[in-house]
C-alpha cells in the first residue's frame, strides 16, 4: 500500500498519476471482491449454511425481503375492485415537444416561453485513461 502523501505539497502531474494508479488498483480490487463475495455465497449454499466463522472472521448470509407493485398489474387490480386510488398526473409527452421543435412548429416567442422552462446543470466529471502507447 502506498503511503498517503499531503495534497498541498504535490503537484498536479503527481496526482494526476497517481490518480490514475490508484483507479486502476480499486477498479481491480472491486472486481475481485465481488468475485470473492459471490464464491462466498454460493460455497456456504453449498454447506447449507448461513453462517461461518475463520480466524476471527464471522460471515453470516442475511437474507432480505424486498417487494414492490408491478404497477400496471395493480393498476387493472384496483380498477377491476373500482377502488377510489387511481390518479391522473399531468406530464408532458417529450418526444411530441421534441417533434414540434424539429419540425419548426413553434413561433419564436413560444420557443423563448418553453427555453426558459429549462435548467441546466454542470456536472464536473474526471475521467482520466492511459494514452496507447504511453
Amino acid at each position: 500500500m502506498r503511503k498517503a502523501l499531503d495534497t498541498d505539497e504535490r503537484t498536479l502531474d503527481d496526482l494526476v498519476k497517481s490518480y490514475y494508479q490508484n483507479k486502476l488498483e480499486l477498479d481491480s480490487y472491486d472486481k475481485i471482491c465481488k468475485d470473492e463475495n459471490a464464491k462466498i455465497k454460493a460455497k456456504m449454499k453449498e454447506a447449507n449454511t448461513d453462517s461461518y466463522e475463520v480466524d476471527g472472521l464471522s460471515v453470516k448470509i442475511v437474507d432480505q425481503d424486498r417487494s414492490s407493485f408491478n404497477e400496471e398489474k395493480l393498476l387493472s387490480v384496483a380498477k377491476s375492485l373500482n377502488l377510489d386510488i387511481i390518479k391522473t398526473r399531468e406530464y408532458v409527452d417529450m418526444e411530441a415537444l421534441e417533434s414540434l421543435i424539429y419540425n419548426n412548429a413553434l413561433s419564436k416567442d413560444d420557443m423563448r416561453k418553453l427555453n426558459d422552462c429549462k435548467e441546466e446543470k454542470k456536472i464536473s466529471t474526471l475521467r482520466i485513461v492511459r494514452k496507447k502507447g504511453a
